[in-house]
This record gives structure tokens, sequence and C-alpha cells, in this order.
């Protein structure tokens, strides 16, 4: 008669094979052949033996991630405190895997993030387990994530303009942002000419950057009456400000703003806040959604916004590389994200606790 609780030992036995053969194809550790794990699994299938994930977790020692954003605080909180939020979460929910998150904080510019990632390099070998990090398409910067990807040290990218999952390399993105936008504007206009300011964010963002081009595409096919003005203040929420108020104030056929980054989406409402536009309906979309703009959706100042799965794409992050990790199926998820249209009407849905895997 089979023990009600079946255990390594038992299908050892049954197959004549050593038990620490069975523990490496039940782990998908190698060292067998396909057709050994194969015999494995279906023996483990037929007397309904479980995987403690647990139990080898408390065995294994801890899984050292070391995370690299913008500090939530100032103008990079609006974006990156959803971001944290998603990797406090995944570390919550996966702690029996002994996972251990450190924080690294970094400036939002790819240089800033480069020169952190050197610093880890230097650390002892062994000593991290796996990288967390904002996307950036600078050559230094490619050339430093390959240097971890040698070092066997997987990297998953976070916000990057295309999904990857290659080897020690991942990748989440949510693209169709810039279309999403355009799409919206098409919407609205009534093939009346005119001119929309486009608030481009960093030359240096290449996420941002594809925002821009595909917003200009969809915009140049369905709306070839209106004028695009593009401007770069990113850095600078008093200078983006003042170019708004400037052009509502010089230009009455000004019927649009779109502002590709979270602090230009604040600064461009904050402006058109401050200099309503009497006679005129301006239409303004933003980028991500969080508390600070739920009162210009209830005014009417904001339009709609983007939001782009923030929590979820950091929550993944670590879910993907402990699953890298460990070589435990704790379930794989998608590198993929959609995008969300916000209004006033559901705009303060997506700035809570709820919004948590």
């Amino acid at each position: 008669m089979e023990s009600a609780t079946p255990k390594l030992k038992d299908i050892a036995q049954r197959l004549n094979l050593s038990v620490g053969t069975v523990q490496r194809a039940l782990h998908n550790k190698g060292g067998y052949s396909r057709e050994t794990q194969e015999l494995v699994l279906r023996e483990a299938a037929r007397c309904g033996y479980v995987v403690n994930a647990a139990a080898s977790a408390l065995r294994r020692a801890p899984i050292n991630l070391i995370v690299v954003f913008p500090e939530p605080k100032g103008d990079d909180r609006y974006f990156f405190q959803y971001v944290w939020q998603g990797v406090e979460k995944a570390c919550s929910d996966l702690a029996l895997y002994n996972l251990r998150i450190i924080r690294r904080y970094a400036g939002p510019g790819a240089d800033s993030t480069l020169k952190v990632l050197r610093e880890i390099l230097c650390e002892p070998e062994g000593s991290v387990q796996g990288i967390i990090t904002n996307a950036f398409n600078e050559i230094d910067f490619q050339q430093e994530i390959e240097k971890f990807s040698e070092r066997k040290i997987p990297v998953f990218l976070v916000n990057a303009v295309k999904e990857t999952s290659k080897g020690l390399y991942y990748a989440s993105a949510n693209q169709c942002v810039g279309r999403l936008a355009a799409d919206m504007f098409a919407s609205f206009q009534d093939n009346r000419p005119g001119k929309v300011l486009v608030l481009g964010g960093s030359h240096s963002n290449v996420r941002q950057a594809a925002r821009v081009s595909d917003f200009y595409r969809v915009m140049q096919e369905r709306c070839p009456n209106l004028t695009l003005i593009e401007a770069h203040l990113y850095h600078s929420r008093e200078q983006i400000e003042a170019l708004v108020c400037d052009y509502l104030r010089a230009f009455e056929d000004l019927c649009g703003v779109y502002a590709v980054s979270a602090r230009e989406t604040l600064a461009m409402c904050e402006a058109v806040a401050a200099c309503p536009c009497k006679e005129r309906k301006l239409f303004t979309v933003g980028t991500d959604v969080f508390p600070e703009l739920l009162p210009y959706f209830e005014s009417g100042v904001l339009t709609a916004s983007i939001y782009q799965y923030p929590v979820q794409q950091a929550y993944t992050a670590v879910k993907t590389l402990v699953n890298h990790i460990t070589n435990i199926d704790i379930g794989s998820a998608p590198l993929k994200f959609p995008i969300a249209a916000v209004f006033r009407s559901n705009a303060s849905s997506f700035c809570g606790e709820a919004l948590l895997i």
C-alpha cells in the first residue's frame, strides 16, 4: 500500500534512482537525461507528490536582488512611488523564497543609474543574485548590463521600449502610449486648423522619444489640420509651466497639450489652471496617474491621462527573477503590459492600494 504522503525516497526506490537525481529532476537542476526527468515527473504525478517549495526555499541561501530606481521623492515620486510599491508587494508575497531586496537609489537619467551599476559590479562575486532597474538605450548602459550576464547574474529592465526574454536578460514594456494619446486627440478634434503643444520629455529618454514619435505618426495621418509644436524642458517644471502659459497667451488657436511624462503632466495642469482659457476648449492628455492629478481631473483642466501599470511591471520583475534564480515555477507573468485611458470618472481608481497585485 502506497504511503499517504509520498516522499522523494519513495520515488527514488521505485525508479531505482538516487534521491539526489530525483530532486534535481523535480527542480529542473540538470545533471540527468530528458528521459530520466520525464520518468521522474510521471511517477511524481502518478503518486501525487507535490514539490515543497517552502521547504526548498528555507534550505536556500538568501536571494539578494538589487533594485536601482530613483528615490520616490520630489518630481520622481509621481511614477516611481508605484514602482517601489510593486517591488515591496512582490517581496512580501514571495517571502518564503528567502528574498532580500536591496534598494539603491539613482537619478532618473542613464548616467546616474550607470554609476550605481558600476559600483555593484565591484561587489564580491556571489553577493548579488539579480538586478532590477530602468531601461536605457545608451551604449555604455548596454555594455554594463552585458557584464552582469558574463557573471551569470540575471537582469530585469522595467519600462523598456520592447518586451524581451532572452537568457539572463528580461525587459517589460507597454507600447502604443503615444498612439493612444493621438487617438484621443483625433476623436476630440473637429477638423478645424489649430496647434497642439507636445511636451516631449528628455531627449535622452528612449521611451519618451518613442511616445513622441508614435504620437506624431498617428496625428499626421488622422489630424493633418493640426500643427504640432514640440518642446523639451523635462528637467525644469518652472520652465514647463512658463512655456505652457506663454503659448496659451500667444496662440489663440492652441487647442491641445500632450505631456509624455508624469512631471510634465503635473506642470501642464498647474500652468493651464493658472492661465484659464476663456472661450477656448483645451484638450489635455497626460502620462501616468497619481493623487496630485485628481483635482485637475475634477476641474476639467486635465482631460485624460494614460496609465502604464507601474506596480504590475515592478511586481513582475521581482517574480520573474525569483523564478529564474530558483528554477521553481511560481507562475509566469507577461512582459508586455497594457495601457489604460483614464478620465475624471475612473481616475481615483488608479491611485490607491487597490492597484496592488
